[in-house]
Parts: C-alpha cells; sequence; structure tokens
C-alpha cells in the first residue's frame, strides 16, 4: 500500500491523481490508532464475551498452537461427544456453522479440529507438553463449559469466557446477578437456578404417620376456631400456636387474627324534673313525664347513656384456608394412612421410586392429599443406609431356573422386585420377612432401583439401599443364585430430566474415566467372595464358573424424551456402547455385539408409548428404527413397558378398585352387578395395556425394512403383569395369552406375583405334560422332587463331594506305601462308598440345567465309571483269594 503510494506521488504531474489512495491510507492511520488506545474497563470486561468477535480469537497464537497440535496428534476417542458439545457450546455464534454435517459425522475432520481449537483459545486451555495430557486437559474443560453454558445460558454478557471455568457455580450466579443489576439499574434480582440436589430423598419416618394421623382432627380443631370469636387475644394466639405446632408447621399466626367491636344494648332513657316555688327548690327524680301536682314552676332533663361496646378476636374470613392452601396442609383419612403403613420407614432416592411405592400400595400418585404427603416426606442430608435387608425364599417343590421347559425354548421371563418390601411373610414373630419368588419360572429379576443424578458439576449413583455387599445383605442374591436366576440392577432417573442434565449424566468423565459407566461397573462388579462356596466355584470348574458377583447386569428405565435431536440421541448409543464394551471387560468397537452367551447382560426399558406415540422416522423419537437397530445391536434384552409405572391408574381401574373395596365381606353382589363389573374392566382395559401392545405389533409390521424388524423382535420382552393389569384377572388373562401366542416371553411388574396371576403364568408359559401312563406320571414327580432338592445345593454338594474325592485318592495313593490299607480299601464298605459318590456326582451334573442337553452322556460315563470300579474290586478280592 505504501508502495503504490509513492507511485501515485512520482507521478502525479503525469495526470490526475485520485483520491482513493489517500483516503485508505487516512483510514488506516486512523484504524492503527484507535487499536492502540488502551481499552476501558468496561470495554476490556465485555469484549470477550462477544459470540461474534471470533476474529481476535482466529487471529490469537493460543489458536494457533491448539491447532498445530490437534491436526498433528491422535484423535480422540469419543469424537460424538466433542462434536454435540461443540454445537451446544457455540450455536448461537454467527461463524459457527448450523447443521453442519462435518459437525456431526462423528469423524475427526478439519470443522471439528478448527472449532476445538477455537474453544482451546477462547477459553485460555492449560497446553501441557504431552499432548495426551493436552487432549486431556481440553475434553476436561469442554465438559464443565458445556455444563456451565446449559445451566447460565447467558453468561457470556457477564463473564469472560477465560474466567469461566476457574468460578464456582455460586460466583457465576452472583456475577451474573451483578451484571443484571447494574445494566437495569434495578434493586438486586433473586434468581433461583434449579439444580437438582443429589441430598434430596424422601422418608415416612414414624414421626411423620404420628403427624399425618394427627392432621384430619387438628385440622378439624382448626375450622372449628375459624367460627368461634374469644374475648382475649392470647386466647386465640395460643390455640392457634399449639394447632400448628402439631402440624409440624411455622406461620405467622399474628396474620390470622383480627378484631371486632361488639355494640351491647343501651339502657332504657332516663328523665331528671327540678322543681322550683314553695318546695324550697327541693328535687325528685320521676320515673315517666306525668304533669306536675302543683302549679309551681318545673323544669325537666331527658339524657341517653353512651352504647356500651365490648371487643373481640377471632380469625380473619379466608386467612385459614389461604394459610392451608400455600402449606399443602391437606386432611388424610384413615384409608390412605392404612396403605401408606408398608411404606414406613422406607427410603427413596428419587420421586419416581416413591411414585412407583404409592402406585404399588394401590395410593394415588397425584392430588392434593399425595402432594401434602410427599412435601412431608421430602428430607434433605445424607439418606439413611437400610437396617433390614432383602430376603426371598423359593416356594416348596421349586426348581432352577429352566428345570421345567416353557411353551418357547428361547424366551426369556424377567421379573422386577421392588427394593421396599411389601407382601413378605414372617417366618417367625422376630424374624424379617420373606419374598416368596418361583425362580424356576424367572430367568432374571431386575431388582429396582439404583437412581442417577446430577449432583452439582459432578453426578451421583445412589444405590438401593440394602444393596451392600455384606453376608447379611447379599442373602438375595445368594438364594437366586442358588436357582440358576440373574439378577439386574435396574438404573433409573428422577423425574422430569432436563435435556443438558442428561447429557451431563451420560458424557461425564474424569481423565481418561467414564464416570457413570465406572460407578455401574463397580456395582455390579463387586465379587461376592466372603463364601467358602463361591470361592471355590473357579477351582471346581477348573475356570468355566467365576466367583459370583452382585449383580449379573444392568437394566436402564430412563426417561429420553429430552434427546429430541440427532445429535443427542447418538450421544446415548455411544454411552450404551461405552457401557457394554466395560461389563464385558473389552474395547469399545464399532463390531460390539451383545450376544445370548454374555456374562453380564445390559438391558433396556422402553415404554411403548414413545415407540408408537411418533410417526415412522421422525427424528425427535429416540427410539426410531434406526436407532433401535442400533440399540438392539448392543444390549441383550429390548423390555416394553405399555403403561407408566409411576402415574395414576386409569379411571376404570380406579372405580373398579374402589367397588371392590367399598364391599364388604358379607355382602352380595348379584349376577348383572358382576356382569356389568366385567364387562366395563374388559372393555376399559382393552384401551390400555392390550391396546399398547398390538400397536406396538403394528408399529413393526408397518416399518418399511422389515429385515431390520426381524433382528430386533427376538430380543422384545413385554411387560404384561403390571400394577393396573395385575387386579384385572379377565382382561390380564386376554393379554398373557396374546402375548404368549407372539412374543417370546414375557416380563412382570412386581414379582413377586399374586397366587391367580402365578398361576395363569404358569399354565400359559409352563404346562404340564400329561402322562399316558400313570406309573410313569408317578416316577417322573418323584425324580422331579428329587432334582429340585438337588440342584439349589449343587455347588454344595460339589463341594462336599471334592472333600470325599480327594480323601479317596489319598487312601489310594497311601495303599502304595501303607500296605495295612489295601486291605481296608478292598472291603465292600469302601467299595460302596466309591459308588455312592460317583452316583452323587452324577445327580449333581443331572439336576444342574446348564447340562441339561448332555444328560444321556452323563448317565453313560458315570455309570461306566461305577461299572470300572466295581470290576476292579472284584478282580483285586479275586487276586487275593489265590494261593
Amino acid at each position: 500500500m505504501i508502495q503504490f503510494l509513492f507511485r501515485c506521488l512520482k507521478n502525479r504531474s503525469s495526470g490526475p491523481v485520485s483520491l482513493l489512495p489517500w483516503l485508505l491510507f487516512f483510514v488506516l492511520i486512523v484504524w492503527g490508532f484507535i487499536l492502540s488506545v488502551p481499552a476501558t474497563p468496561a470495554t476490556a470486561q465485555e469484549a470477550p464475551t462477544s459470540q461474534s468477535a471470533a476474529g481476535p480469537v482466529l487471529s490469537s497464537s493460543n489458536y494457533q498452537t491448539c491447532n498445530l497440535r490437534l491436526r498433528d496428534g491422535k484423535a480422540p476417542g469419543d469424537i460424538r461427544t466433542i462434536q454435540y458439545q461443540l454445537n451446544a457450546l457455540y450455536q448461537d455464534n454467527s461463524q459457527f456453522p448450523q447443521d453442519d454435517k462435518y459437525l456431526n459425522d462423528g469423524r475427526w475432520g478439519p470443522v471439528t479440529r478448527r472449532w476445538l481449537a477455537y474453544f482451546c483459545a477462547e477459553f485460555d486451555v492449560v497446553q501441557p507438553a504431552a499432548y495426551q495430557a493436552f487432549m486431556e486437559s481440553i475434553l476436561i474443560d469442554l465438559d464443565r463449559a458445556t455444563y456451565l453454558n446449559a445451566l447460565y445460558p447467558n453468561w457470556r454478557g457477564y463473564i469472560a469466557p477465560k474466567n469461566l471455568l476457574h468460578l464456582k457455580n455460586s460466583d457465576i450466579a452472583n456475577k451474573i446477578i451483578a451484571g443484571i443489576v447494574e445494566k437495569t439499574s434495578q434493586p438486586a434480582l433473586q434468581t433461583e437456578v434449579n439444580t437438582p440436589d443429589s441430598t434430596d430423598y424422601y422418608q415416612l419416618t414414624t414421626a411423620d404417620f404420628t403427624q399425618l394421623s394427627q392432621r384430619q382432627s387438628t385440622l378439624a380443631a382448626l375450622k372449628k376456631l375459624a367460627s368461634q370469636q374469644f374475648e382475649q387475644r392470647s386466647e386465640l394466639y395460643n390455640s392457634l400456636r399449639a394447632a400448628f405446632t402439631k402440624l409440624g408447621k411455622s406461620v405467622d399466626i399474628d396474620a390470622l387474627i383480627t378484631s371486632q367491636i361488639l355494640n351491647l344494648p343501651a339502657a332504657p332513657a332516663q328523665s331528671l324534673n327540678i322543681q322550683s316555688g314553695d318546695s324550697a327548690n327541693s328535687t325528685r327524680s320521676q320515673a315517666d313525664s306525668g304533669q306536675a301536682k302543683n302549679s309551681d314552676q318545673q323544669t325537666t332533663i331527658k339524657f341517653q347513656s353512651a352504647t356500651p361496646q365490648q371487643i373481640s378476636w377471632q380469625m380473619k374470613p379466608g386467612a385459614l384456608q389461604d394459610t392451608l392452601n400455600q402449606e399443602n396442609l391437606v386432611p388424610v383419612d384413615k384409608a390412605l394412612l392404612k396403605k401408606l403403613a408398608p411404606l414406613q420407614n422406607q427410603v427413596f432416592a428419587s420421586d419416581l421410586l416413591i411414585a412407583m411405592a404409592f402406585k404399588l400400595a394401590g395410593l394415588p400418585t397425584s392430588g392434593e392429599a399425595v402432594e401434602s404427603i410427599l412435601n412431608l416426606a421430602k428430607k434433605t442430608g445424607d439418606m439413611p443406609q437400610s437396617d433390614s435387608p432383602m430376603l426371598w425364599q423359593a416356594p416348596d417343590n421349586c426348581g432352577c431356573q429352566d428345570s421345567k421347559p416353557a411353551i418357547q425354548s428361547d424366551g426369556t421371563f424377567y421379573g422386577f422386585a421392588p427394593y421396599w418390601s411389601l407382601a413378605g411373610q414372617h417366618k417367625k414373630k422376630d424374624q424379617p420377612a420373606y419374598e416368596t419368588i418361583r425362580f424356576s419360572q424367572l430367568d432374571r429379576i431386575g431388582y429396582t432401583a439404583a437412581v442417577i443424578k446430577p449432583d452439582g458439576d459432578d453426578i451421583a449413583l445412589i444405590l438401593p439401599p440394602n444393596w451392600q455387599n455384606r453376608t447379611e445383605y447379599t442373602r438375595f442374591i445368594q438364594m437366586a443364585e442358588r436357582y440358576r436366576s440373574a439378577v439386574d440392577l435396574v438404573v433409573t432417573t428422577p423425574k422430569h430430566m432436563t435435556k443438558s442434565q442428561l447429557i451431563q449424566i451420560l458424557t461425564k468423565r474424569t481423565g481418561k474415566t467414564d464416570d457413570l459407566v465406572s460407578m455401574l461397573v463397580a456395582a455390579v462388579k463387586q465379587p461376592l467372595d466372603k463364601r467358602f462356596v463361591n470361592r471355590m466355584k473357579p477351582i471346581l470348574s477348573f475356570g468355566l464358573s467365576p466367583v459370583p458377583t452382585m449383580g449379573d447386569g444392568v437394566t436402564l428405565y430412563l426417561d429420553l424424551s429430552p434427546l429430541n435431536d440427532e445429535a443427542s440421541q447418538q450421544v446415548f448409543v455411544d454411552f450404551i456402547r461405552r457401557l457394554k464394551a466395560a461389563l464385558q471387560g473389552v474395547p469399545v468397537s464399532e463390531q460390539l455385539t451383545a450376544t445370548p452367551g454374555d456374562r453380564y447382560f445390559l438391558n433396556l426399558v422402553i415404554p411403548v408409548r414413545t415407540i408408537t406415540s411418533h410417526t415412522y422416522g421422525d427424528p425427535q423419537n429416540i427410539y426410531r428404527l434406526g436407532n433401535l437397530k442400533q440399540l438392539a445391536r448392543l444390549t441383550n434384552l429390548i423390555i416394553t413397558l405399555p403403561g407408566d409405572p409411576a402415574s395414576n391408574p386409569p379411571s376404570h381401574v380406579a372405580d373398579n378398585s374402589q367397588t371392590s373395596s367399598s364391599q364388604t365381606p358379607g355382602s352380595q353382589t348379584t349376577s348383572s352387578q358382576k356382569t356389568k363389573q366385567n364387562t366395563a374392566s374388559d372393555n376399559g382395559y382393552e384401551l390400555d395395556e392390550i391396546s399398547q401392545i398390538r400397536e406396538l405389533q403394528a408399529w413393526l409390521g408397518g416399518q418399511p425394512d422389515q429385515e431390520t424388524v426381524a433382528r430386533i423382535f427376538p430380543d422384545i420382552v413385554p411387560v404384561l403383569v403390571t400394577a393396573d393389569s395385575r387386579e384385572q384377572q379377565t382382561a390380564l388373562n386376554r393379554l398373557v395369552r396374546l402375548s404368549s401366542w407372539n412374543f417370546a416371553g414375557a416380563a412382570y411388574w412386581p414379582v413377586p406375583l399374586s397366587e391367580a396371576n402365578q398361576t395363569l403364568v404358569s399354565e400359559t408359559f409352563f404346562p404340564e405334560t400329561p402322562s399316558v401312563y400313570p406309573l410313569m406320571s408317578e416316577l417322573r414327580q418323584s425324580f422331579s422332587r428329587l432334582m429340585n432338592v438337588v440342584c439349589p445345593n449343587r455347588w454344595l454338594l460339589r463341594v462336599a463331594l471334592a472333600g470325599v474325592f480327594t480323601i479317596l485318592i489319598v487312601l489310594l495313593v497311601s495303599s502304595v506305601w501303607i500296605y495295612p490299607l489295601r486291605r481296608h480299601l478292598n472291603s465292600l464298605p469302601f467299595v460302596a462308598v466309591c459308588c455312592a459318590a460317583v452316583l452323587s456326582l452324577m445327580l449333581v451334573f443331572i439336576a444342574d440345567p446348564f447340562f441339561m442337553h448332555y444328560k444321556i452322556e452323563i448317565v453313560f460315563a458315570f455309570m461306566l465309571l461305577t461299572g470300572l470300579i466295581l470290576a476292579t474290586a472284584w478282580l483285586v478280592n479275586r487276586e487275593g483269594e489265590k494261593p
């Protein structure tokens, strides 16, 4: 530019010179002068916060350094998560390419590197010398920046990016409030950030029940006080204070009290007559105004006494009801308290779990009374640990899982067991309650439930109170393992989680560690090695059976409806891939696939409505067919749930339950009433679970890609018995029959099932095989009873038989050097013990359903071994008889 100006000056005599070069030169000088002026404090504060000012960031040395290191370095592992976080962080930046395929393809391309370098420079990320440490530093800061950006969307107007990551949440909120006050010149604004608190939990203690039981009478006494008047203010004040103290509320009693002036009846009018004259001005009072008796001058004065008044104290009209509504003090009747009794002192980590417990107990999950109870039950602080372990037992003549064949050999039968006990039976008066579960008809049991939720900048996994690796707390897991039923840990989230909170939970990392994945794996893979039998399993099975662990898998029941775009949905799919790889102990790869032989299962619970309520291929539906294809490949089971286990029951179910509860045991119901109730129950119920199962079938059948549907369908397990359907026997019968014709397995919420429902399931999925010959039927039943005793104790018998065989081998080896032992080893008792040990071991293997396909081979091998022992003993004795 300067050379061009000199050239123009040199040639100015040759012709007219344009003023444009001079104008440009003047503009450059002025612009350079402006840039050289130091920024004012206000300018220095707001300049870094503008997203549109990308030029200074792109021209900085930090950006160039970060860009070169990212270009020459190795690509990170989870690129899709990085791209999603960049989209969330810079979606309001005018230079950020919206909906760019290169920022959503999961590849380490130049566009992704450029914006990651932009983040590195804008937030002044620390750059260690080692590339791995440099990449970890960027990803950690990107996680926190994305979380803070979702929590405080307007932070850029008040905080510089390089300072954001070094501030606490409270400091960020204070700076934003101070900035708003400074801009608007208004008094300080009181803002509240809705951040979930992991220290919140729900528990109805004994004191809460006492307060609820007294609430009815206390509210009645308060309403009685509202209609009374008191001469003394202190009397009304003390009565109100005592009543609200019983209710556990602190209210402004002075605001409830008002005074009223009462006018009493006035006294009769009085008159005074004054007479002058001969009577020497004597005076007298007269009751009436009659005429004077003499002619003297007389004066009459009439007067009225003042009206007497009295002050009374009472409650302001409507003030009591307003206070009760504000404090959510609703009367709770005795019937509701009776249903709440089994939940006393139970601890719930989220509002979803206590809503599930309410519904299973036959209580509504919404309404004024329920909201009042929930407000009373909500506590803050460290959640107390349970001192009552869960105890399971099997019914009489209950075999191991798979000991009795089902109508579908490849079907999976799944039961959800809540950690709070509602239907336990006491073996003895002073012993805890036992839940009776038929393990022979359950492949897997989902222990419900753990809770994951944000905890400030971190996340918290709150396990069930009795999920503890202590001997007295693991008996229910040991019992399920004895009967070959696997136990999965069900994981939930609280209600009304936001999109940013879900993303934080799914992507939170500490260095190289995926926080949620590591927490779930640690909770499930805790070894149960405190029992001698468990420690012996790897030895007795030659390494084929490892030491049992607390759980055999993870079942996710998450509300994923906020993930309504492709990027956030892919974040969840990537999380499933990482969790499955961690459970299997293998590296994360695109080829990772779940198989029926996996040591640890990963299952997914999907509400049916979330699948069928969207149109085909709706990008906002996380459970569209394309995503289901990926999820089905990474998970072992897709459990479809009709209805909502935490919502109010349908109106017809509630009406039927109220009708049945209103009838006394001695009341009689006419046939017309029964028919009407059954018809209403059937027609109403068909609109719920049955219709949802049919909608799911129609949705699957309407998909254009039937090849993908064929791959997904075998993994689908519908929940048939629910909190709504378990009392509707006729409709449930239809639902179970319909499902048995279309699906391979079934799931139940909750277990244990009632006697009627258990009979229905047994007759439908595990029918008895009739026998032609009664004698054969009797023999088969006797043999089944024997196997049902041997199978649950198979590992204990293996350990005992291992000790017996060890002793026998030691005696046989010792007889080589100790000649007197040979005479005893050839005796009949020793041979009988050897044969009995071999036959017992054969029964142990036959009783184990794991070897059900090799029963003939096992019997043949052990009979051959028994014959060999007898033949050897006979030959040895025969040789001993010779001279």
